[in-house]
């Protein structure tokens, strides 16, 4: 246990209770790799929240989580996915909404790290999948100072916080990968971020049918009592393989289930006026309210083990953000 520090009561307060591997100057030199030369270069300037850190600083929060070199330029393209404008980092890592972000690695990065796409994938996880989702919390944690009671603003909090990063089954999904289905080549890896809430089950294991299971997904999605009630927001499917081959066989692929969804999840606009709703509900609109905007605003991907009659809907806040993995 020499390699590893347990920082909750001592004044340094690097970790979030759990052990963490010591930051040592070889170790972080070599997880910079070709980047040692950058080492005290200013990575970015976070202007929304005023901070700015140095490659060094990253490295050593990689190194504190406990991931292996090989994955430097995959934490690097999640911390660049992540500051993205479009993501607003401050309102995810400040508000009293409960979320934090899910990192789905796409492509051939995703198996030479071993991300866990199969059974239990979103957690407890394989090879690096724990450690790179771990790796930004504890960057938002000690350079971002998205501490509770600081600047993490969360009225409960949820695991993911800790870490929310995992990939696909591409050997059980009937469909093509999603970076792939959302127009960037084979041969390409990459990272999407969404802000995501704590995932909420969908079971449908006995019936064997394509309607139950859209209605299991209609009504989970029609929650009056979710950010995505009136903000038309992203939601992500995380779709066990059972369930995506019984929509597969059924002749359905995800640009088929999205406009279905698209189509049929519609609010009575009293459901959301009875919620308080009012000044989100546009007053021309008729008693005919859709949950989406457009059917690019649902995710679908096929992640986890089989046999297993489960899906999982992750509500939100704002959009899913694609980058490229650069090698």
């Amino acid at each position: 246990m020499s390699n590893f520090l347990y920082f909750k009561k001592t004044p340094i307060d690097w970790g979030e209770g759990l052990p963490v591997a010591t930051p040592s100057y070889f170790k972080v030199k070599k997880m910079l790799g070709d980047d040692w030369k950058l080492r005290n270069e200013i990575y970015k300037y976070i202007e929304s929240i005023g901070v700015s850190f140095s490659y060094y600083q990253l490295a050593s929060n990689a190194v504190l989580a406990g991931c292996s070199p090989k994955a430097w330029k995959t934490i690097k393209t999640c911390i660049d996915v992540l500051l993205d404008k479009k993501f607003n980092i401050e309102t995810v890592i400040t508000t009293v909404h409960s979320q934090s972000p899910l990192f789905l690695i796409s492509g051939k990065q995703a198996r030479e790290l071993n991300i866990t796409g199969g059974r239990g994938s979103i957690g407890p996880g394989l090879g690096d999948s724990v450690s790179i989702g771990r790796a930004v919390y504890l960057f938002l944690r000690n350079v971002c100072n998205a501490k509770p009671e600081i600047l993490d603003s969360s009225t409960l909090g949820h695991p993911g916080k800790v870490s929310f990063c995992f990939a696909e089954n591409i050997d059980l999904s009937p469909w093509k990968e999603y970076h792939i289905r959302n127009g960037i080549d084979e041969e390409q890896s990459t990272v999407t971020v969404f802000s995501s809430q704590s995932p909420h089950e969908i079971v449908d294991m006995g019936t064997k049918s394509i309607n139950t299971l859209i209605d299991a997904l209609k009504h989970t999605l029609l929650n009056p009592w979710t950010y995505n009630a009136f903000y038309n927001q992203d939601v992500w499917i995380l779709m066990s393989p059972e369930h995506a081959q019984r929509f597969s066989i059924s002749g359905m692929n995800p640009d088929d289930i999205k406009y279905l969804l698209f189509e049929e999840c519609i609010f009575e606009k009293s459901d959301l006026e009875n919620r308080g709703l009012h000044g989100f509900i546009d007053k021309n609109l008729d008693n005919k309210v859709k949950l989406f905007k457009s059917p690019e605003n649902i995710k679908i991907l096929v992640t986890g083990g089989s046999p297993g009659g489960y899906s999982m809907v992750c509500f939100g806040s704002g959009i899913s953000i694609t980058k490229e993995i650069k090698w």
